[in-house]
């Protein structure tokens, strides 16, 4: 038995059934998404996420205790993910490539079904130019890949970032939790992945051991960075 084979079986199987996999016409069969996936997420920009946490009781002089206060902790789940590197020399074509999937919510009866939208692999090239931003919008105009050069030393660092365009507005907030689920889902990327290429040689400064790394010779891949990763 070649045990190297088996184990990367078993990583396969287990990146599947965390991040996304080949359904079967395209139907998810689940009350929501979320509850099937757990990483390689892009989630939608909105003011209302956030939980309530009680703060310890005090004690007064007298030795009574006060009520406790409840205290909104905002938290917003990621909706972008990027890397930076840095390469020498001026300018550089940079093939950056990315995919990502959405989901439609499509219910009959009692059933609850949704619909998987691939946008499968895609790729764009940008030429890095110092002291530059450039934003190209993807998936339909619900995302965007943001490109960022700055100066250092005798090179530039670039940094990548995909990012999701859509939002969940105030509207939703007096929704049970599960209506806001649903709409978080709708509006969320799922599968998402990130990478480029670039004709030089250069540092990696971001991976996902977080371990910085040299990308030899001509037209190597950086590496593929997934959501599933939490770099942003």
């Amino acid at each position: 038995m070649n045990y190297s084979q088996e184990r990367g079986k078993v990583a396969e199987w287990v990146k599947k059934k965390l991040i996304g996999e080949q359904l079967d016409d395209d139907v998810l069969e689940e009350y929501n998404p979320f509850n099937r996936y757990f990483t390689g997420i892009l989630y939608p920009l909105s003011h209302d996420q956030y939980k309530d946490e009680d703060e310890d009781e005090d004690e007064d002089e007298d030795g009574e205790q006060t009520p406790s206060v409840k205290k909104p902790t905002y938290f917003q789940p990621p909706s972008s993910i990027g890397f930076s590197f840095y390469m020498q020399g001026g300018v550089h074509p940079i093939r950056i490539f990315f995919q990502a999937s959405k989901y439609e919510y499509n219910k009959l009866g009692h059933i609850t079904k949704w619909i998987k939208k691939d946008f499968g692999g895609k790729e764009i090239v940008v030429n890095s130019c110092l002291d530059t931003v450039v934003s190209e919008n993807i998936f339909e105009g619900e995302g965007c890949i943001q490109v960022v050069c700055r100066r250092h030393d005798k090179g530039q660092i670039v940094t990548v970032t995909l990012i999701n365009k859509n939002f969940c507005d105030s509207s939703t907030k007096q929704d049970d939790s599960s209506t806001q689920q649903r709409y978080r889902a709708l509006n969320s990327f799922f599968e998402v992945e990130l990478k480029c290429m670039s004709y030089c040689q250069m540092w990696c400064m971001a991976s996902s051991s977080g371990v910085l790394f040299l990308i030899g010779n001509l037209f190597k891949s950086i590496d593929e960075f997934n959501a599933g990763y939490n770099i942003s």
